[in-house]
């Protein structure tokens, strides 16, 4: 402080940043201090405009405003921040840790939306499977494939197997663990071969009309 040494006398604020004409005001239990005219706004440009002793701090006049960084995917969305005296469009989210998920966004800002590989526009996909959970790949069940819509999310599961009934043919149909396991029912026979039969009532076999048949295990699924 350069002139007076009572409250509201004209002065000058000399400081390492900056230099102000003000006024003395006074401080009690201490000499009086030259505060600044006006309050000076801080500016994003390297200088202590408003004589704290610091340089572009705080909430800078502009700061925070909302700005396209020109980035791709989430990390376009970004906010101005004051970086050595000048403003810089900083991204207000950053690439998205883990793998891309199917949300119709860029989460990994690769430039592409729902993509399996970083930098790759192939199609996310996931494996699938809708029947219980203890019958999956048991037997003849499988997983299937789900591929990833922008807009609906994930699409139908493509290719599953799941549990049916149990039949005479060497598979595990119902996915129990267990291959043709039909109670009071004889699955040892071949697909393909055959046996001699007869449904009726004991005794009338070849009796009057009365005759025996043929049945058959076909090649792909039958109960004989």
């Amino acid at each position: 402080m350069d002139e007076g040494t009572e409250a509201g006398l004209v002065c000058t604020l000399r400081l390492p940043t900056c230099e102000r004409s003000g006024v003395t005001a006074c401080v009690p239990g201490g000499r009086p201090v030259c505060e600044p005219l006006v309050p000076l706004t801080e500016l994003c440009n390297g200088g202590d405009d408003d004589c704290d002793g610091l340089t572009d701090e705080g909430d800078v006049d502009g700061g925070d405003a909302a700005c396209d960084t020109g980035l791709p995917g989430r990390c376009g969305v970004g906010r101005l921040v004051c970086i050595e005296g000048a403003f810089s469009c900083e991204p207000t989210l950053l690439p998205a840790s883990g793998a891309e998920i199917c949300n119709g966004e860029d989460d990994d800002c690769d430039g592409y939306t729902d993509n399996i590989t970083f930098g790759d526009a192939g199609s996310l996909t996931r494996a699938c499977y809708q029947g219980p959970a203890a019958t999956r790949e048991v037997g003849v069940c499988v997983d299937g494939t789900q591929a990833c819509d922008a807009s609906t999310g994930w699409g139908p599961c493509s290719g599953q197997v799941l549990p049916t009934i149990e039949i005479c043919d060497q598979a595990d149909n119902d996915c129990d663990g267990q291959v043709d396991d039909l109670p009071g029912t004889d699955c040892t026979v071949t697909p393909g071969a055959s046996r001699d039969c007869y449904p009726g009532p004991a005794g009338t076999q070849e009796v009057g009309l009365c005759v025996g048949g043929t049945q058959s295990c076909p090649l792909s699924s039958a109960t004989i």
